[in-house]
């Protein structure tokens, strides 16, 4: 499979995004008509880069439509991605005052994070995301399995293996390889074993043959083909997204939290935010988080993130 570096490349937003409105994003940024936000991250060897916004205001940016809902990516002329969000639904420019006036702080906050943990993960931090911790895996494989299970009144050895495959399944998305090596399945099979403390020959039963999973039907039909359950016959992405989508709040939310299945830097920022943020605390995810991971582990994993973040800082105030 191929890494899934924007939402763009998801199966959820991919028929969203055409050729011609990266061309025109493009065409705002080379004649200088997109704002942007300077970003320089204490322990992240790149230096100084910026997030660019589109923030209206009778600019070319103004014109681009329908809204972005997610991240995309523009070239500079050195050939380096930047990522550009669109804030249109987080505030309304205001002309007199020529200052974006945020009506949504929350939302508008999460996007820029989310903008700045895509920014690491196209710039070749694949591998520092990966080692932040092991929280997202675990509470991203907690949703898939105890949803399922719920909805379709699995019994224990069946949410395990739905379990056991969605962790792998996340741990596919950060691999550009068809097959894994035998040293990176074993690796997988490992931090599997680790984090859900089942037995390894049961992990490697469940996942034994599957190669990378390419997207979320793969991972359907992994589901469906290893329950042996009758009830699961007909499983595929379209029970998946109406049984997932739900758990998010916020603008796009039901599209945010299927980007988030197949693409690390959003997921990231949904747990980040689901065990880190008060102010999530009515989302489904983040009760999930609150039952289902230590709080000793999941404060481990917000200081390891703003670790990461260390530098950056929310900028509420936007100017042309």
């Amino acid at each position: 499979m191929s890494i899934n570096l924007l939402p763009a490349d998801t199966l959820s937003y991919s028929s969203f995004v055409s050729q011609d409105l990266l061309a025109r994003v493009q065409a705002a940024y080379a004649s200088g008509n997109l704002s942007s936000i300077d970003v320089r991250l204490a322990h992240f060897d790149e230096g100084a880069f910026k997030i660019h916004l589109i923030i209206g205001g009778n600019t070319p940016s103004d014109v681009i439509a329908p809204y972005i809902k997610q991240p995309v990516a523009i070239t500079t002329p050195n050939g380096k991605k930047e990522v550009v969000v669109d804030l249109r639904d987080f505030g309304r420019w205001h002309a007199p005052t020529a200052r974006f006036n945020i009506t949504s702080r929350n939302d508008y906050a999460w996007a820029l994070k989310r903008a700045v943990l895509t920014h690491i993960w196209i710039n070749g931090g694949i591998d520092k995301l990966r080692g932040l911790s092991t929280m997202p895996a675990a509470l991203y494989a907690s949703l898939i399995s105890e949803t399922v299970t719920r909805r379709f009144m699995l019994d224990k050895r069946e949410t395990q293996i739905i379990s056991i495959l969605s962790m792998y399944f996340y741990y596919c998305l950060f691999s550009n390889e068809a097959v894994f090596s035998e040293i990176a399945f074993n690796k997988v099979a490992a931090l599997i074993t680790r984090i859900t403390r089942l037995p390894a020959e049961m992990v490697y039963e469940t996942i034994e043959g599957l190669g990378v999973l390419a997207d979320l039907r793969a991972l359907c039909d992994a589901i469906k083909e290893r329950t042996f359950n009758i009830s699961l016959e007909n499983f595929n992405l379209t029970t998946f997204t109406a049984l997932i989508n739900n758990n998010w709040l916020g603008n796009a939310g039901r599209l945010t939290m299927m980007v988030g299945m197949e693409h690390v830097p959003t997921w990231i920022a949904l747990s980040h935010s689901a065990m880190g943020d008060a102010s999530y605390n009515r989302t489904t995810l983040t009760k999930l988080a609150q039952t289902t991971i230590k709080r000793a582990e999941a404060d481990q994993f917000v200081k390891a993130l703003n670790y990461e973040l260390s530098g950056f800082t929310v900028n509420f105030n936007v100017e042309r």
